[in-house]
Formats: C-alpha cells, structure tokens, sequence
C-alpha cells in the first residue's frame, strides 16, 4: 500500500535528517533556543528550497515526456 512505503520512506529520511542536524548543530532543535522570526525564517528557507526541489522533478519530467513523444513521432 502506497501510504506504507511513502511513511517507510518518511521516517528513513526523518533519521537522516535528525542526523545531518545532530552534525551541523550543537544542539537538537529546541524551540527554547530560537526567536520565533528565527523559527519562522528557517521555515522559510527550508520551503524555498522544497520549491526548488519540486521545480528541478518538473523539468526533468517534462524533459523525459518530451523525448518520448519525440521517440514516438520518429518511429510513426
């Protein structure tokens, strides 16, 4: 079932992250430690990034779509 793999997935990525940051960070994340314009830019900067992200999968879809219909044009 697709909502077991893509909480699978989730949690394998959530463990990934939580060490990256124990790396990066001298503290876990405390929200004691931040100013809540801290919290929010962080937020931010991380959902700028997601877009970035979703954008570069976009192109590389469009991408590969355009190729195939040209492969299928060729051969028709």
């Amino acid at each position: 079932m697709i909502y077991g793999k893509a909480l699978a997935y989730f949690q394998e990525v959530q463990k990934q992250q939580i060490e990256k940051g124990r790396q990066k960070y001298p503290e876990p994340l405390n929200p004691a430690s931040w100013t809540e314009l801290e919290l929010i830019d962080h937020a931010m900067q991380e959902a700028v990034d997601q877009v970035h992200y979703l954008t570069a999968l976009r192109i590389k879809v469009l991408e590969r779509q355009a190729e195939m219909i040209e492969m299928i044009a060729k051969e028709a």
